[in-house]
């Protein structure tokens, strides 16, 4: 019984080899296909035989390496803006209060000019005696009172004669009549300013006394336009006679 298994379990193995090796055909041609072709021996033990089969070298799966471009993107990013509110800083202006000098020119005037006199030649004399066609000059004396005060004194110089119309005297040189409707008008006009209290002469002009037939010079005086002396006696008031 022994001897009749035996062969059939070589016919057996002979069928497993056969069954092997197919296999190992058709998985080769399938590895050529599939993975390439490489192969590995592979032994078989079959009973007491000993079967060398060469089987495919599945190939390792190619690894496939994607390189994924890096697209920078630059953001423009810009910063808030903050907004600062100015603040505007306001100086008030400074007053420079200025004290007034004690000059009567530069002083508000609250006082007034007065007359006071009349007076003819260096000395101021209410009268005198000059010769013919000597220059007479004439002066007035006026106050500041009530404060300092600033003023316009204006000279009418005129000619008298006893029985006849006047002359009068214009700074030009020449003396005119008062006649044919021609009014006095002023030989001479000067500003005065005077301090508080302060009197003082004021030469306001010179005449010439070149006119004979006369009885005398004599003088008008207005301050600021108001006549202050207007004399009409001609033996009390201050007067210039030729010899």
């Amino acid at each position: 019984m022994k001897q009749g298994k035996g062969p059939s379990n070589w016919i057996i193995g002979i069928i497993l080899i056969l069954i092997i090796l197919i296999s190992g055909v058709a998985g080769y041609s399938l590895s050529l296909l599939l993975f390439g072709t490489g192969s590995q021996e592979v032994t078989v033990q079959v009973g007491t035989q000993t079967i060398t089969v060469n089987m495919p070298i599945p190939q390792s799966t190619p690894t496939t390496t994607r390189t994924l471009s890096t697209t920078t993107v630059t953001s423009s990013m810009v910063a808030p803006t903050t907004t600062t509110a100015a603040t505007t800083q306001v100086t008030a202006p400074v007053t420079t209060t200025t004290t007034p000098t004690t000059s009567p020119s530069l002083t508000s005037l609250q006082g007034k000019i007065q007359f006071q006199s009349v007076g003819f030649g260096p000395s101021h004399f209410s009268v005198i005696t000059v010769p013919k066609d000597s220059q007479v000059q004439v002066w007035v004396q006026v106050q500041a009172m009530g404060g300092p005060a600033s003023a316009t004194i204006t000279t009418y110089v005129k000619a008298d004669v006893e029985w006849s119309f006047d002359y009068f005297y214009k700074n030009d040189g020449h003396w005119y009549p008062s006649v044919n409707g021609l009014e006095d008008q002023p030989a001479f006009s000067t500003p005065v300013t005077l301090a508080n209290g302060e009197s003082k002469w004021i030469l306001v002009g010179q005449f010439p006394a070149n006119m004979t037939g006369f009885r005398q010079y004599f003088v008008r005086v207005a301050i600021n336009g108001v006549m202050e002396y207007d004399p009409t006696d001609p033996q009390t008031r201050s007067h210039v006679v030729i010899v």
